[in-house]
Parts: structure tokens; sequence; C-alpha cells
């Protein structure tokens, strides 16, 4: 079937090198969503590997501006998966090394840093916040700071062969979905309204069917804030990378750090943790359960991957998070909200778990 294209047809908003530029895109998802994109300000806070492949995603997509922030100064270890640092930015600010080959990708994007400590950084004015690197601690104090602001949350983050993605959309979003149609001689214009305030008009649509005179649907999802899905319930179909991340946060609830991946008293307590977390379970577990996957093992194949980088998990979890943000800017796809996880460790189930709450 063909997809509806959305959005006003007048292509003035667009420059022609812009509507050259951006040619599948508009095929993908219409004018009206290209619009929205291209009116969206995204920050990116951390400079990680993963967030090297969102930056390089969402410039390409044709966003209006995105500001980098980093506190880290770039090591050896950086070198491995980022996309954007190479030996000699060893010893700088991984943002500063970094901006000029983003702002090379498009030249139709604003490519800026960030100037005030994240502390004191404005949240409002910008429509996405995409965090990484962070402990889980400060995530939690983070997405509180930007969900006060009225902006979306995402963090996300990878430990060697295991990642995560979170979405907080502030509590409701809403989004449509495109109908099918079929094709037929006549042509249709309609004029839609999102949201209470905003008029959106269709654009005319030729060769198709009364389909076509149909609204698309608005469909709303729920969200909840970081600490809130961090505290949900341990069960047996839980992710294993979940029960870690657990347990991650309260060693560094505790300590105040990360668990060291060389440290084998760290190692130990983070075992200890887990096991006491998944106590509850243990009588009566399934053999699929996830008290029979997030093993010792499993646990310490977890820490002393904390702080890695792998260039396919990296690409994999950057692109489906490029995706997902892309999908909320636009607002005309359902996204996977909260927690999504990935294990490059799971044999017998898909290697991406979304646990929605």
């Amino acid at each position: 079937y063909q997809r509806r294209v959305r959005g006003c047809c007048d292509m003035q908003t667009l420059s022609a090198a812009e509507a050259r530029l951006y040619d599948r895109q508009l095929r993908l998802w219409g004018v009206a969503a290209q619009q929205r994109l291209r009116h969206s300000k995204v920050l990116v806070y951390g400079l990680t590997a993963v967030q090297s492949e969102i930056c390089k995603n969402i410039v390409l997509a044709g966003i209006q501006s995105l500001t980098v922030g980093d506190d880290n100064i770039c090591n050896i270890d950086d070198l491995s998966a980022n996309l954007f640092l190479d030996s000699s930015s060893i010893g700088k600010n991984r943002a500063e090394s970094s901006i000029d080959k983003i702002r090379q990708l498009n030249p139709h994007v604003n490519v800026s840093l960030l100037s005030t400590p994240l502390s004191s950084t404005d949240f409002s004015s910008f429509n996405l916040c995409c965090f990484s690197g962070i402990t889980t601690t400060q995530a939690i104090s983070i997405n509180q700071l930007v969900r006060k602001a009225n902006s979306h949350t995402i963090i996300v983050d990878t430990y060697g062969l295991f990642g995560y993605f979170f979405e907080d959309l502030l509590d409701v979003f809403t989004y449509e979905i495109c109908l099918p149609i079929s094709t037929q001689h006549h042509s249709t214009t309609k004029t839609i309204t999102r949201d209470t305030d905003t008029d959106i008009t269709t654009t005319t649509v030729t060769g198709t069917a009364s389909e076509a005179t149909e609204e698309p649907l608005k469909e709303y999802t729920t969200t909840v804030e970081f600490s809130r899905a961090l505290a949900s319930m341990i069960n047996h179909n839980s992710n294993p990378v979940f029960v870690a991340l657990k347990a991650l946060n309260l060693f560094e609830t505790k300590h105040q750090r990360s668990p060291q991946p060389l440290a084998s008293s760290d190692l130990a307590e983070m075992i200890d943790i887990k096991n006491t977390l998944l106590s509850p379970l243990m009588k009566g577990a399934r053999r699929r359960s996830v008290v029979h996957k997030a093993t010792d093992s499993f646990m310490s194949t977890f820490v002393t991957s904390i702080g890695a980088s792998l260039n396919p998990v990296c690409a994999t979890l950057g692109g489906i998070t490029s995706q997902e943000i892309v999908k909320i800017l636009c607002k005309n796809e359902r996204p996977m909200v909260n927690f999504v996880f990935f294990s490059g460790l799971d044999d017998d189930r898909p290697a991406m778990n979304a646990n929605i709450f």
C-alpha cells in the first residue's frame, strides 16, 4: 500500500537544496514530519561511542540544531568505537574534539557547544535531551530537571556486549499513525488538528481512493520518569540487563561511583546485590526465568564490560535510538517507551527486549 503524505504541500519552507538532500525522507514520512524535524532542537550530552552514532544519524536526518556537551577528556579507550575522535583528540575535551566533524555531516544543521554547566542549562530550550556516560544516580536527577523543563529525555549507554536506552516522554505522548490507502482516480485535500493549538494541512494526494479523506488516527502512549521505571519489580520475564542495571544503581547509590571492572571486591558486591534482588523469585523458577539468565557469570561479564565500547553494539543501539528520536520529534509513529535493553549474549530470545511499564 501507499503511505499517506502528510503536511503542507507548499515546499517553500524547504530550500531546493534541502528538498534534494532530504528527498528519500520526504517520501518516507512526508513534508509535515520533515518540517517538525527541521524545527527541532536537540541536546546531546556525553560524547560516548553510542552517542557519536546518534549525532551522525540525527544530523543527517535534518534537525534544526544540535548542541553537544561533555565534561570528559578523550583517552585512548575512546578511540575504539567513537566516530569523531582520533589520536589527535587524546587529552582534549570529547565534545570540542568532535564538533568540527559533526558539522561537516550536514551544513543545514546548526551544531554548537554547550556553553553552560549541565546543572545550570536551560533544558526548556530543547525539544529533546539525550544523555550518555552518566551514572544511574546522575540519570535520575538529570531526568527530573529535564522533566521540570517540559522537555523529553533519552538516556542511553553500552557496557561491552550490553546496553540500554530509556525514554521519558512526559507521562502522555501523542502521535499519529499512517493509514493504508488504495489507488483510485481522484484527489482530496483535508485539514486535521493534531494538537489543541496546531492545525496541519495534508498534501493533495492524487490518484487515491476515498480512504484518503479519513483523518490520521491520533493515539497516545504513556511513559514514566527514570527513577520510577528503575524501581519497577523484577519478574520471571524481566531482561537480565534490567537486573544488572538495578544492581548497578544500588551500588552507585551506596558508593557514589561505578564498579571498577577489574576490582574483585566490586564484582563480589554486585553479585551479592543481584542475588538479593532475585531471591524472591528463586523458589519455583522456570527454566526460562531471569533467575537462570542473570547468573553470576552473566554479572561477571557485565561488570568487566563497564566502560567498554564495541562497534557493532554501539551501531545497533545508536541506530535504534536515533530512529526513536526521529519518531519523537516527528510525532508520527509509536515510540518504544521507557526501557529497551540489548544483550549480545542472548541465544534463545531476541537481543532487543523492551520493558514497557
